[in-house]
């Protein structure tokens, strides 16, 4: 807290210089979505367009867009967010072409058998939600599961 209240302890920080969309227009009754947060190892352009599409409802403002965006993201992929230059992300087509060539090597990696053996449901979410999430990420494990599998790794 001191070092917060005296400057000299951190130097000169103008804090508007941290702010990375200050003319960010928030509709009123918008309340932040529950996103599925990317942690940088799944498919980087369906985290893409799931956030997108979500935001979407809400505003097309590229300032909007780009404020939001870390709300979707946790633990390194959040850093690597936070240490873009803000030159270079007032628009939302740069942020998202940044965050593409980041973790575009996630695309073609396909869930594995394994990972949905693995899957439980979340505290937060109902079942019906999970067997939803269960499902989407069953629909991408490469060779296709068999009905049997389903089943099985469902179970």
């Amino acid at each position: 807290m001191r070092a917060l209240k005296e400057p000299e302890l951190w130097g000169s920080i103008d804090l508007n210089e941290l702010y990375m969309t200050p003319k960010v227009t928030i509709p009123k009754k918008f309340k932040v979505s529950n996103f599925e947060k990317f942690d940088g190892s799944a498919n980087s352009l369906i985290h893409l367009k799931s956030y997108y599409s979500k935001m979407l409802l809400w505003s097309k403002d590229d300032q909007f867009l780009v404020h939001f965006f870390p709300e979707s993201l946790t633990s390194l992929t959040l850093l690597w967010f936070i240490q873009l230059d803000l030159n270079k992300t007032k628009r939302w087509i740069d942020v998202s072409e940044l965050f593409m060539k980041q973790y575009k090597i996630n695309i073609n990696i396909a869930p594995t058998r394994e990972q949905l053996k693995n899957m439980k449901k979340k505290g937060s979410e109902t079942f019906k939600e999970y067997a939803q999430r269960w499902r989407l990420i069953a629909s991408q494990v490469q060779p296709p599961l068999i009905r049997i599998e389903v089943c099985f790794y469902f179970i």
